[in-house]
């Protein structure tokens, strides 16, 4: 039995995901994905580069347990646009609260 982290799985469907490719093996006998921890327990007798692979090709990353784990496709969010995110969203509650409650908390017309 091996145990493997797991990054890019943000749901139940992408651990679901992930266990289906990895059944898929030769020699694997049992999977078991655990979506908290972003872990991974295969049993059987594989291939640990086949197990990486097919996770891999699954759009996710997974390395053995301890081993720095190369990042998934499915997480990889952008996260450079978010003060620009930030003032966008202010500037659309500012117009929103103006025009559904404007007139009644400022007295605006």
């Amino acid at each position: 039995m091996e145990k493997f982290d797991v990054t890019g799985m943000t749901c139940a469907a992408c651990a679901a995901h992930v266990e289906k490719a990895v059944r898929s093996v030769r020699g694997v006998t049992a999977v078991n994905v655990a979506l908290l921890t972003n872990s991974m327990t295969v049993e059987g007798e594989f291939s640990v580069a086949e197990v990486t692979a097919a996770v891999k090709r699954a759009g996710y990353g997974a390395a053995l347990h301890g081993e720095k784990a190369e990042r998934g496709g499915k997480s990889d969010t952008p996260k450079k646009n978010t003060a620009a995110r930030l003032i966008s969203s202010a500037v659309l509650l500012v117009a929103l609260m103006y025009v559904s409650m404007g007139h009644v908390m400022w007295g605006f017309p």
